[in-house]
């Protein structure tokens, strides 16, 4: 069975319109791909539709895809990944490639160990890998190996604010965990389980140096349980781009950053494990939130929907867009009773395609110029059918 040439393009836009704007059904109308889901590399997903119609029964396929989306200078990889599930040619038509699969074979290109090894960094630790010898995934395995790492460049510049010591205080617990001869330190509110204070032992400016010295200073006066789940990640954010090339397309997580980012995590974890057992306490989903700033605090509701309402006038001015296009409707409480919940409304001129990236862009151009705990929430739509609503 053959099938007819699938512009790529097309059918990833299609499935990011229903995916925005359908209820239900999100895929395209071609059957075979009906569990098909566009990925972020297009590669992948090429892989991943040539996998769907093997599955379906057909024995050969065309493709085309747009140089926008996989440029003359990727295609030696995309020939290489899609060449593992059967022949290929490929010829320039216009500004595309219009790829020629045949023979397709039955093989989940996502399993096979050829697929990404260009862009594999290395071994790497994140809390869901079990060990490969065996124990606890982020305690006992050993997959931290930093003694010969030639990337160790000490930065002068780089101001080392938290090596050095703790003392235990009155009403906190002093606790602390190691990795190799890197000691991360804790001194958390037995009450709050806020850190009140932290240090690490690393004393050179390099590498783990700056990746500690960074987590310290983004943990410092956090609740431990966001600590644990989140800063780890927010110094990915922070260093990742600094310390080196950027180690997969999409979302960067431990799982496939850098593995000195790993270690922060792994000692973090430790003490968590150390406190919940001292304290004899459980905790629940994490709703933690960012404290505003005393400056949006100091203001009055009417004054911060004013410079809200005034700063939404500019990004819009900016995109080019109605200045009706999107309205501050309120200014709503979190869980925790700050009024950091930005609620607006969109005019019906406003497509619906456009509005989860406006709302994306808008955010944060908010946090930016405004305060930086900022949540935007979109008014909630009604059903306008008559009948469901009878």
């Amino acid at each position: 069975m053959k099938s007819d040439v699938i512009n790529y393009d097309d059918i990833a836009e299609k499935f990011r319109v229903n995916l925005n704007e359908t209820l239900r059904n999100h895929s395209v109308s071609i059957d075979f791909l009906d569990l098909w889901v566009p990925d972020i590399d297009p590669i992948r997903g090429i892989a991943n539709m040539l996998d769907s119609a093997a599955n379906a029964g057909f024995d050969s396929i065309q493709i085309k895809v747009s140089w926008k989306l996989v440029p003359s200078s990727q295609l030696p990889q995309l020939l290489d990944t899609i060449g593992l599930l059967g022949v290929v040619n490929h010829e320039a038509e216009g500004e595309a490639t219009v790829l020629t699969v045949e023979s397709l074979q039955k093989k989940a290109v996502l399993t096979s160990p050829e697929f990404g090894k260009k862009r594999v960094t290395g071994k790497y630790w994140s809390p869901s890998n079990e060990s490969s010898e065996g124990g606890e995934p982020g305690r006992s395995s050993p997959l931290l190996d930093f003694s010969n790492d030639d990337d160790f460049v000490v930065d002068d510049k780089f101001q080392m604010v938290f090596f050095r010591s703790l003392s235990k205080q009155d009403g906190t617990h002093l606790l602390q965990a190691q990795y190799n001869d890197v000691t991360l330190f804790m001194l958390i509110n037995s009450e709050t389980d806020i850190i009140q204070d932290i240090a690490h032992s690393v004393s050179k400016p390099n590498k783990i140096g700056k990746i500690m010295d960074t987590f310290c200073r983004l943990a410092l006066n956090c609740h431990l349980q966001e600590v644990r789940d989140h800063t780890g990640l927010r110094t990915i954010v922070e260093l990742q781009n600094e310390i080196g090339d950027r180690p997969a397309n999409g979302i960067i997580l431990p799982s496939n950053a850098d593995p000195a980012f790993s270690l922060p995590i792994r000692l973090v974890r430790d003490i968590t494990d150390q406190y919940l057992c001292m304290v004899e306490r459980n905790w629940g989903l994490n709703y933690f939130h960012p404290e505003p700033s005393s400056q949006w605090k100091a203001m009055s509701n009417a004054e911060q929907i004013d410079l809200l309402r005034n700063e939404c006038t500019a990004y819009l001015r900016g995109k080019n867009i109605e200045q009706d296009g999107m309205n501050i409707v309120e200014l709503a409480t979190n869980r925790d009773g700050h009024e950091t919940r930005v609620v607006i409304d969109f005019a019906d001129s406003v497509e619906g395609i456009i509005k989860p990236g406006l709302m994306r862009q808008l955010e944060l151009f908010l946090r930016e110029r405004v305060e930086s705990s900022l949540e935007l929430i979109a008014v909630k739509m009604r059903d306008q059918s008559k009948l469901r609503r009878l």
